[in-house]
């Protein structure tokens, strides 16, 4: 029986080896076989398909039958599979609370450092990352957009805000990029949060959960912004984000 890559390979993520994604598989058609008959079906080695067999019974994805000889049913794949998912969800969620617990864990004389970002590209992906994990808050302060900035941001925006989370936009309504004007308050629009437009300056703060701070810069001439100039400072340290609120 063939099985398809993108079966075999969604099998192996949930644990199971070549041998044993393809006896499993091989049993979905009769639903009930003998070991010769899934060495048949499934082209795993007769020396080896009953070890496969009973491993996959451990692992909760097949029965077995008593008898002469003894025969092997699978379990439903729809409920094999949500428990496996059920199970990976906990695991993630522990794995990710014990990971954080030491992320967030500073010695008493350790500083949070403050990492530099040279290009527009390094900048955005790492806006768009701490966008991504925000939980309660995201402030932005500033003037400088770029169009492929907007063009990723505002959608994750919306959906930010539609999980809750509390976004606050300080901004001019317009901008200059690369001889370019880029209508920052147009693009905002869609996103029902607190906005304000005005003179401000040509440079910008992201805030997320009052925890992280990332401030963009870039040169400019006559208020043009030149985009290849952009750099970025990302910090967790808590006296620069305490200053930045101070000022809001």
């Amino acid at each position: 029986m063939h099985t398809s890559f993108n079966t075999l390979k969604t099998l192996s993520g949930l644990g199971l080896t070549e041998y044993q994604a393809r006896a499993y598989t091989a049993l979905l058609t009769p639903k009930v076989a003998t070991a010769e008959e899934v060495s048949k079906l499934s082209g795993v080695p007769r020396s080896k398909v009953y070890k496969v067999l009973v491993e996959l019974q451990e692992q909760g994805w097949i029965r077995i039958e008593k008898g002469r000889p003894l025969r092997f049913r699978p379990k439903d794949p729809r409920r094999v599979i949500a428990k496996k998912r059920d199970d990976f969800a906990k695991e993630l969620e522990a794995t990710k609370g014990e990971l954080l617990e030491l992320y967030e864990k500073k010695g008493v004389e350790e500083e949070a450092p403050a990492i530099v970002l040279q290009g527009k590209r390094p900048v955005l992906e790492q806006e768009l990352e701490m966008i991504q994990g925000a939980q309660s808050e995201i402030v932005l302060e500033g003037a400088l957009y770029l169009p492929e900035e907007l063009e990723a941001l505002i959608p994750r925006l919306y959906r930010i805000h539609e999980k809750g989370i509390v976004v606050r936009v300080t901004a001019r309504a317009r901008v200059l990029v690369d001889g370019r004007s880029v209508d920052v308050k147009q693009a905002f629009e869609s996103i029902d949060c607190r906005k304000e437009f005005r003179e401000i300056q040509l440079m910008k703060k992201v805030l997320v959960d009052r925890r992280e701070c990332l401030m963009v810069f870039g040169d400019s001439k006559r208020g043009d912004v030149d985009s290849s100039t952009i750099a970025g400072i990302m910090t967790d340290r808590q006296e620069v984000i305490e200053g930045f609120m101070g000022r809001k």
